[in-house]
């Protein structure tokens, strides 16, 4: 389907990608986290605080973040940051390129 509508309209990808990007940014209570793994840190987006200190946290694929995986993770794993769930999505365009974690 996808294949055809590129056809039909060659701005499809472009309004789609828009179009969840905007879906993402409407709900408000996402925060943009860094989650201690290991040695490293993964970015990700806490989707909602449960109430025993664990947080189920959404953790996007590059480029466009529209897959990914969902982990519970303890709080003390996690590191909040002041960025839009949009500003990380669109630097995942880039692959990480220009974002700046502060």
């Amino acid at each position: 389907m996808d294949e055809v509508l590129s056809t039909m309209i060659p701005t499809y990808h472009i309004i789609k990608t828009k179009a969840n990007e905007t879906k993402v940014n409407q709900d408000k209570n996402w925060k943009s986290v860094l989650i201690a793994e290991n040695r490293d840190w993964i970015i990700g987006f806490e989707v909602e605080k449960q109430p025993n200190h664990q947080s189920i946290i959404y953790f996007p694929n590059l480029p466009d973040g529209k897959t990914g995986k969902i982990k519970i993770v303890d709080e003390s794993k996690i590191r909040y940051l002041e960025l839009p769930v949009n500003t990380i999505l669109k630097s995942f365009n880039n692959y990480g390129k220009g974002l700046e974690l502060n």
